[in-house]
Parts: structure tokens; C-alpha cells; sequence
């Protein structure tokens, strides 16, 4: 084994995995295969999207294996026929068993987006993020047969500034990510970099995201919601009702103002600004972007003059 020109495979599914197999491809290791999930077909318009894994996989000529995730047993035959000194992982989006992850001699290398053992889980970047957290980053690890439970490799710290979302930050994690493990591959490979184990008592777990989990309680406070918007970003996206009709809230501010009074929360007011903002428990939430069912996004100045009667309304916590 040369430790400085490995031979790799990658399991990865989502497009922003693409700037690690980007690295992998532009270094001195050999890309044997890239594993990633099949083809999305779109019901409701009959239409197949192709994997942008698989695209970008086509042009480069690397070897590209769809399986979904009931088919392991096909994945595990083709990593052992094909024998990678390791593999690297990113959303694959499939739970390897543990006869596949002792394939490769350096084992099964994860990418993931905190600084573990906080945020385990699916859920890592909009849980920090509906936390309000500055400092996170990502880790490099070796998997085990746990959930993001192996030990740590190697990890790199970053600090969230407030206006970055979630699909800001998973940009700029898997960036990361791709750079770290180029970097680290070689001296891991070489013995000079040992995997650490983690702490388990400081780990905490995150759970999957859900459609409604983007649903608008109006009587949080406007800083909960802010969070939600940047957590939610680009889905399932925030959202509330009006008239019976989703509205999804694509940008907004707290707005600190001793007048609330009692009013309801939910309720859509004028403000001293000439903006337009909405009651929650604390103050108000100022609106501005919002973007109706089937309807383009829109600024609050151009959607008030659409829908003039939004003002003094109220908005909905269900249909």
C-alpha cells in the first residue's frame, strides 16, 4: 500500500458531496468506483432526474454502481470484488454493514458535518443551526456499526456567521470536508495520524427532518422563528398559512418594539419602518421575502401590493 496514491472508492449521494470526489479525482489516488443512490423518478411529472453523482461521474470516466438501499448484499459483493484500500463516505444514504466496512484494509472514512461527538444523526447543520450555534465544523472519521460513532480522524472548526443557512453551511462543510481528507489520507494511511475514539458521554443525537418540522409556531419567539428559517433553508422550507394557502417565509428579522401590547400572536401589522411584521410571543417577526403556494418569491413590498389585505390578518398555524 502507498499511502500517498491510495486506491479509493466513493459512497455518496446528494450533490454538494461532489467537491469531495472532486479532490479525490485531482490527487494522486486512484478513484477505483463511486457508489451512489439510483436515479429519482418524479411521480407527479413522470419525469427521471438523473443523479448529478452519476453526471459528473460519466464525464471523468469513473466506474458508477446505483444500487438502492435494500440491495447491500450487491454492495458488498461489488466492494469486495473491486478490493479499495479505503472507501470514503459522504450522505450515502445506505447503512453499510459491518462485513462491508471490513473490506478495505484502512477501513470506511466518513465525512461529516459537526464537530462529533455533538450532533450525531441525520440532522447535524439544521440542528446547530435552530440551536443558534457559532462554533461548529467537520469531522473525519472511521465508521463503526454505530450512528457516527467511530473514531475521530481528524476534524476542522468553523464558526457560522448569523446570516448563513443551512444550505449555506452544507456548501461550505463539504467543501471542507473534501480539502481535510485530501490532506489527512496519506498520514492516516501512513500510521502518522491515529483515530481517536470518541467520547460517548458528550455525544448528542439528532433526528431526521421532517415536512412539518418547517411548519411556523407563531407564539415562539421571533428568534426561535429566525432560526427555524435558517435551519429549514432549502428544506423543508419555514412556512405558515394565510387564507388557507402555504405561505413559505424565505427571509426575515427580529423586530425589537415595546408596542406589541396584547395582541395575537400571528397577527400581520404595519411597523414604524414602513415594513410589515408578524406578533410571535417575544416581539415581532419583520417579513422579507415571501413566497406563495404555486406563486414566484416575492419581496413583502411587492407581495402587499398583490394581496393589500394581508395587513391586519392573521397567519395560520394549520389550514
Amino acid at each position: 500500500m502507498n499511502p500517498n496514491s491510495l486506491k479509493l472508492i466513493f459512497m455518496g449521494s446528494p450533490e454538494y458531496t461532489l467537491p469531495i470526489i472532486k479532490e479525490l479525482f485531482n490527487s494522486n489516488h486512484s478513484v477505483l468506483a463511486v457508489f451512489t443512490e439510483p436515479d429519482k423518478l418524479i411521480k407527479r411529472k413522470n419525469v427521471t432526474v438523473e443523479n448529478p453523482i452519476k453526471a459528473y461521474c460519466e464525464q471523468t470516466n469513473i466506474p458508477v454502481f446505483q444500487f438502492n438501499k435494500h440491495n447491500t448484499e450487491a454492495i458488498f459483493q461489488k466492494v469486495e470484488k473491486i478490493q479499495p484500500e479505503a472507501a470514503i463516505i459522504a450522505s450515502y444514504g445506505i447503512l453499510l454493514p459491518k462485513k462491508i466496512l471490513d473490506i478495505p484494509p484502512l477501513g470506511c472514512i466518513n465525512v461529516h458535518p459537526s464537530l462529533l461527538p455533538k450532533y450525531r444523526g441525520p440532522s447535524p447543520i439544521p440542528t446547530a443551526l435552530l440551536n443558534e450555534d457559532y462554533n461548529s465544523g467537520v469531522s473525519i472519521m472511521k465508521l463503526d456499526a454505530g450512528m457516527d460513532t467511530g473514531p475521530i480522524i481528524a476534524q476542522e472548526k468553523f464558526l457560522i456567521d448569523s446570516k448563513q443557512n443551512a444550505s449555506d453551511l452544507t456548501k461550505i462543510f463539504f467543501e471542507i470536508g473534501g480539502r481535510l481528507i485530501k490532506k489527512i489520507l496519506p498520514d492516516f494511511a501512513s500510521g502518522k495520524i491515529k483515530a481517536i475514539p470518541q467520547d460517548n458521554q458528550k455525544a448528542t443525537i439528532t433526528t431526521k427532518i421532517k415536512k412539518t418540522d418547517g411548519l411556523i409556531d407563531w407564539s415562539n419567539t421571533s428568534q426561535y422563528i429566525k432560526n427555524q428559517i435558517r435551519a429549514f433553508t432549502p428544506w423543508p422550507g419555514t412556512y405558515t398559512y394565510w387564507q388557507g394557502r402555504r405561505i413559505i417565509i424565505h427571509e426575515g428579522n427580529e423586530y425589537n418594539n415595546n408596542s406589541k401590547g396584547k395582541s395575537t400572536p400571528g397577527m400581520i401589522i404595519e411597523l414604524p419602518n414602513q415594513s410589515i411584521g408578524v406578533v410571535t410571543s417575544t416581539n415581532f417577526f419583520e417579513l422579507k421575502k415571501l413566497q406563495l403556494e404555486g406563486k414566484k418569491v416575492l419581496s413583502i413590498s411587492e407581495f402587499i401590493i398583490g394581496y393589500p389585505n394581508l395587513i391586519n390578518s392573521y397567519f395560520e398555524n394549520k389550514k
